[in-house]
């Protein structure tokens, strides 16, 4: 048995209502429905935002956007020191994750370096200075594991499967 639902309507929505119900083959129904599920998608992706990356190597980079919400970060020293990863984890409006990975240089750890000698200066030739991002997308979260930080894996889990909208209500 289908549910009834009683809508008022202003004389002013009137005609608004009879032309729904005529560009929809005579079901106002349908046409509430479809009207509905625009909505719906509308305030979903007005909640999750508008996410803008920039994408690239040695000085050759593009701009990317996609809608979503970030779910994680978390920051790497790489192994030499010189440079740093940077993880940004995104759940995506369809359900994907999205890390966005910047690389870039360790400006801490090069403010220790000695710099009167110039053995510390080779490493640092040929654009060290020079960001690298990428965007890689995975379906699901055990995709996602193999390919990010068992730290920031561990709070993407939690954050996941606590509040799948990513907010933790607080009953305080």
């Amino acid at each position: 048995m289908m549910p009834n639902k009683t809508i008022y309507v202003s004389d002013a929505d009137a005609p608004l209502f009879e032309r729904a119900q005529d560009l929809a083959g005579g079901s106002l129904s349908a046409a509430i429905v479809q009207a509905l599920r625009r909505y719906v998608a509308s305030e979903e992706l007005a909640e999750s935002g508008e996410i803008v990356i920039k994408v690239g190597a040695n000085g050759a980079y593009r701009q990317q956007r996609f809608t979503g919400r970030q779910v994680g970060k978390f920051y790497v020293p790489m192994p030499d020191g010189a440079r740093a990863s940077t993880y940004h984890v995104y759940v995506t409006n369809k359900g994907n994750f999205a890390v966005y990975v910047k690389e870039l240089p360790n400006w801490a750890k090069m403010a220790r370096r000695n710099w009167s000698d110039p053995a510390n200066w080779e490493q640092y030739r040929n654009g060290w200075w020079t960001p690298t991002s990428r965007l890689e997308v995975y379906p699901t979260l055990a995709e996602l594991e193999a390919h990010i930080p068992a730290e920031l894996f561990a709070a993407v889990k939690a954050i996941v499967a606590d509040s799948p909208d990513g907010i933790e209500d607080l009953d305080i």
